[in-house]
């Protein structure tokens, strides 16, 4: 079921056929339907210093991160940046009708708003 933003979807994921045409049927009513969803995976930008805009090293667990050029701070976090890479290349092959990207990356974003699915059983 797909928690829609006015009603919910239903799908039926009884093989894996079937759950492999609903993730992408899925992932193609968002991209279409809501294409808002997936701005943010398109041209993305490296992180970059905002006072001399070099890429510069920033580490993995900080939010902030001086630049080794002008000791101006790099605001960004290197491991959103490297999980919008995964996802925008998992877009990228969605987009192609990929069942498998599809699937990983509705289950990467669920939690996001309007994005949110899960799995129920119908007696």
């Amino acid at each position: 079921m797909y928690k829609g933003k006015h009603e919910n979807q239903f799908y039926d994921v009884s093989t894996e056929e079937l759950k492999q045409k609903a993730f992408l049927s899925l992932f193609n009513y968002l991209d279409g339907e809501y294409n808002q969803y997936y701005d943010s995976l398109k041209n993305l930008e490296e992180p970059s210093c905002s006072s001399c805009h070099n890429i510069g090293y920033i580490k993995l667990n900080e939010k902030e991160f001086k630049c080794p050029d002008c000791l101006g701070y790099i605001v960004s976090n290197r491991r959103q940046y490297n999980s919008q890479k995964k996802e925008e290349a998992l877009y990228e092959k969605a987009k192609t009708g990929d069942c498998d990207a599809a699937m990983t990356l509705l289950s990467l974003r669920k939690k996001y708003q309007y994005e949110e699915w899960d799995f129920y059983d119908v007696k």
